[in-house]
């Protein structure tokens, strides 16, 4: 999905409802990561990783021990998480 978003006179951006529901963000002070590349002038922003989400899918892990956690995990639980989110119908 390619939006534009405006600055507000405060400094602030407001993510669109749609992308909101894609990353699950539902509560009130819920934190993004940003990451921005000064070369290329890009901006990546993504959710961390929270201690349930983490807990839950190191125990599905742990059930399954033919597929241990990758060294890279925040590229596993991204994966992961859109599969979850695809089986629920959520993408």
């Amino acid at each position: 999905m390619k939006t534009t978003i405006t600055m507000t006179s405060k400094g602030q951006f407001t993510l669109p409802a749609e992308v909101r529901k894609e990353l699950g963000l539902n509560a009130n002070g819920a934190t993004l990561q940003l990451e921005f590349s000064p070369e290329d002038r890009t901006i990546k922003i993504t959710k961390p990783v929270t201690l349930s989400e983490l807990q839950y899918f190191v125990q599905s892990a742990a059930k399954q021990p033919a597929n241990p956690l990758p060294d890279d995990i925040h590229s596993w639980y991204e994966e992961e998480r859109i599969k979850d989110l695809k089986q629920r119908g959520a993408l």
